[in-house]
């Protein structure tokens, strides 16, 4: 595995986080069948709670500390650069890195919006959600 992300080996890293395994277990309440595994919301781990649902061989295994994934790929957005909020002109200037997406904060107007993604093409950044 790359000790750190480059354009040489960013093509390795996508492929490490495309291998990435997810939890099986689907859903909380009710029975596996009925479940609806389509869907990506629940396509996600949830702790087994309360009295009447029991944990068993089919849910899956229950996530531990050997289940974090790789050092290499944490944090790391699928395309496999390095994922950071951007909230202000100020977070965009502070930017040295040239392996990275940016993603603007949702609370975000309109106006400073589209400041941002000038500034952004302007220090050839990728945009996630421009």
């Amino acid at each position: 595995m790359p000790k750190k992300i480059t354009d040489k080996n960013i093509s390795k890293t996508k492929k490490i986080i495309k291998n990435k395994k997810k939890p099986t277990f689907r859903g909380h309440f009710g029975k596996r069948s009925v479940r609806r595994k389509s869907k990506e919301k629940w396509n996600k781990w949830r702790y087994p709670r309360g009295a009447d649902f029991n944990f068993e061989k089919a849910d899956g295994k229950k996530p531990k500390s050997g289940y974090r994934t790789p050092k290499i790929i944490r944090g790391l957005h699928p395309s496999g650069f390095k994922e950071v909020l951007v909230r202000s002109i100020k977070d965009l200037e502070q930017i040295k890195e040239k392996n990275c997406i940016i993603r603007i904060s949702s609370n975000i107007g309109l106006k400073k919006r589209e400041m941002l993604l000038k500034k952004a093409m302007e220090k050839k950044l990728r945009v996630v959600n421009a």
